[in-house]
Parts: C-alpha cells; sequence; structure tokens
C-alpha cells in the first residue's frame, strides 16, 4: 500500500508536470495513482463474462500496481460448477513495447528461463504483435503504444482455453493503428 505522504508526491508531481513537463509523464504518473481506472475496465470485464456465459456483475475485480510499476487489475470469477478462473490484466505504458514484446518472445523461444517447454506462438490480428506462451500461462500483446499482458488460471481446462480468454480480455485494451499508421508505430523496431 502507498503512504499519504507517497501519493501527495505523486500528486505534486502531476500537478507540476502539466507546467512544462511532457503530457507523456503526466499519463504515467496518473497510470500509477489510478489502476482501477485504466485496468479495471467494464469492456474487459464484459469480454469475460461473455466467454465464460456468466453475468457481468459476477465478476470481481481487485486494482493494484503490477512489480512493473504499471497498472493492473485481477478479475476472479466463481463459476456454477465451483471453479474459480482469475485474470491478471497488466497494462505497461512504458517505452518501446513492440521491442519488449519481441525480446520477450525471441528469449522465451531460446529456452530461458526453461529449456523444457514449448516456445511461444504468434496469435494472428491481435495488435501489432501477439504471443501466447504456454509456460506461464499467459498471453502479451501490443498496439505499440501499451504492453498488455493477460495471465489466466482456470484450473482443469486445457490451455486452448486460457488462451482464447486471455485473447478476449487483451482485445479492449488495444487501439490498434492501421496502414501508413502502423508503419509509422513500428517504424524504430527490427
Amino acid at each position: 500500500m502507498r503512504s499519504i505522504s507517497s501519493i501527495a508526491a505523486i500528486i505534486a508531481a502531476v500537478s507540476l508536470s502539466a507546467c512544462g513537463g511532457s503530457s507523456h509523464k503526466h499519463a504515467d504518473a496518473l497510470a500509477k495513482l489510478m489502476p482501477a481506472e485504466i485496468a479495471c475496465t467494464l469492456p474487459a470485464r464484459t469480454a469475460m463474462a461473455t466467454r465464460l456465459h456468466v453475468s457481468a456483475t459476477a465478476i470481481r475485480e481487485s486494482a493494484s500496481v503490477g512489480n512493473n510499476g504499471m497498472p493492473q487489475c485481477m478479475f476472479r470469477a466463481h463459476l456454477a460448477s465451483g471453479t474459480t478462473v482469475e485474470a491478471l490484466v497488466n497494462v505497461d505504458n512504458g517505452p518501446s513495447p513492440y521491442f519488449r514484446l519481441l525480446r520477450t518472445e525471441n528469449e522465451d523461444a531460446q529456452g530461458f528461463p526453461k529449456l523444457d517447454h514449448a516456445p511461444p506462438s504468434a496469435i494472428m490480428n491481435l495488435g501489432l504483435e501477439a504471443d501466447w506462451f504456454p509456460q506461464y500461462p499467459q498471453l502479451m500483446t501490443t498496439d505499440g503504444y501499451r504492453l498488455i499482458t493477460v495471465a489466466v488460471t482456470w484450473r482443469h481446462k486445457r490451455q486452448r482455453d486460457e488462451r482464447t480468454l486471455a485473447i478476449a480480455m487483451a482485445r479492449p485494451f488495444l487501439h490498434t493503428p492501421h496502414g501508413a499508421a502502423a508503419s509509422k508505430v513500428a517504424k524504430d523496431y527490427p
């Protein structure tokens, strides 16, 4: 938990950044201050509810700041079968999201951190780039501006079901450019 003094320091930083500071720094400070507004969204909750065939009001949310300093939300549903399904969504607006996704994909494919796992699999038509990492199990995708990570825990289900849920939950966070705009976003990446 953040102390009152650290919250006051963030509010002061946000206020001062408006006076000649970049708007990107302002957005970063707000993202760290208000994780619920960034990561706990109605479209993501609705996507989870639709996929699980439950009411959106049956989905519980818990906002926090991830270990990467970015906002995240734990979505949790208790199904009639007694199973609990959890999806942790991390919304990372740090620099170079496309490069970081490609680097993570490359490292994982080379067997880091474990050698005995399936390599990441590409997911088509989701953001500029998207991969499913079976060893975690989690999805990482980017629209060139943010890196979205969705980790799903759904006991006694196949990874295909976890992957499908992760894809549905990532879509509302992506604002993927197309055509020339997509080329412009990705031009600085390998």
